[in-house]
């Protein structure tokens, strides 16, 4: 238990010390601490890189290596399973919690979701209305509770039933 807090204290000054971008990849040893992105390396990630490069990190002794992520895996499921030690999610973290599962969020790095539904401009989607009768396709476990959440609400507002829309969920 003592060396899960050390862990969770340590992840959280880390995450605090973030803003500006590099490429800077490790490999894992023993005593590394292990951050599992919610996607490949990109600009979206780029305050922990920064903190990498800056040494932010390693003034606080910690061994921080940041892993893009596995296109055949959950981040949360990973924590969840101590395959690393924190991982980058979303608000389907709150659904995750809500199962059951024993994960918690440590910081909100971004204040709103930049999350969209595209639609081809002949489908004319121009209001969350538009979407009745159409098929929404999105990725299970990644973002799934706030696209969750925005439909049940235009259904709750509107009056209507999920089951006039379409949800075809991808596993990856």
């Amino acid at each position: 238990m003592a060396l899960f807090t050390i862990k969770l204290a340590r992840a959280v000054i880390a995450l605090v010390l973030v803003f500006c971008c590099s490429n800077l990849f490790a490999s894992t040893d023993d005593d590394s601490l292990v951050l599992r992105l919610k996607w490949f390396h990109q600009f979206q990630f780029a305050g922990y890189y920064a903190a990498l490069e800056k040494g932010y990190y390693s003034q606080e002794g910690l061994k921080v290596v940041i892993k893009q992520r596995d296109i055949g895996k959950n981040p949360l499921d990973e924590v969840v399973t101590g395959e690393v030690d924190f991982g980058i999610s979303d608000s389907s973290l709150i659904l995750k919690r809500l199962n059951g599962s024993p994960v918690v969020a440590l910081a909100v790095i971004m204040q709103s979701s930049p999350l969209v539904l595209m639609s081809l401009d002949e489908k004319q989607v121009t209001t969350p209305f538009d979407l009745i009768g159409k098929r929404i396709m999105y990725q299970e476990n990644v973002d799934d509770a706030i696209i969750m959440g925005s439909l049940m609400s235009l259904t709750l507002s509107a009056r209507i039933s999920l089951s006039f829309l379409t949800i075809l969920m991808t596993k990856r």
